[in-house]
């Protein structure tokens, strides 16, 4: 087997292994699971990636890290408050309604193990709050002190920001039955509007 071979081998595996996990979880998913979507036999699976726990661990970390990537991209631009939180609320609704399977197993699995999940995140967590959130938080302060938006307490703001653009992926089973009567029309075009909804709702909120 070529190196080119063995790349797309690993390529495939991985992107099966992520698929089963994303919808099974780690308990659910079984190394069978993956090697039949993958299409490969289960000795083949175990040579590349020796255990179910590796795979998996694999699997949350490149899932953490795409969406830190996100969050990265967009609290680190060098623009002002108002326009850093509507461009951050227009990609993380972006982003969120592009890969709808990350906010649901990340929380699932945060759930099931948090120890390991601490472990995983330690030195992610360390370069998110000194390269991503001081220049935020420092933008924040600094439009507290010009007397532009109220004082608020920079963690309500960016949890507020985040969970408000997560929780309708999360809930849309429910919210698209209920709301919009399972009309996908509907939904997509409310999903374009709660980009400028949400932005508009945090900026008037704590603008003076």
């Amino acid at each position: 087997m070529t190196d080119e071979q063995r790349l797309k081998t690993e390529e495939q595996i991985f992107a099966a292994a992520m698929e089963v996990f994303f919808e099974k979880g780690y308990y659910g998913a079984r190394m069978q699971d993956i090697s039949d979507k993958a299409g490969i036999n289960k000795a083949l699976l175990h040579y590349y990636y020796r255990s179910k726990d590796k795979m998996f661990e694999m699997v949350f970390s490149k899932t953490i890290d795409k969406f830190f990537e996100n969050m990265a991209f967009t609290l680190s631009k060098d623009m002002s408050l108002f326009e850093r939180i509507e461009v951050a609320v227009d990609n993380y609704i972006s982003f969120f309604s592009d890969n709808p399977h990350i906010p649901v197993f990340v929380v699932q699995e945060i759930n099931r193990d948090s120890e390991a999940f601490k472990k995983l995140m330690i030195d992610k967590i360390d370069m998110l709050r000194n390269n991503v959130m001081a220049p935020f938080v420092m933008s924040i302060q600094e439009n507290i002190a010009k007397g532009v938006i109220r004082p608020i307490d920079f963690r309500h703001l960016i949890v507020n920001i985040v969970s408000m653009c997560i929780f309708p992926v999360i809930g849309k089973p429910l919210i698209q039955g209920v709301v919009f009567a399972n009309n996908s029309g509907d939904w997509n075009l409310f999903i374009e509007e709660r980009k400028k909804a949400v932005a508009e709702f945090v900026i008037n909120a704590i603008k003076k």
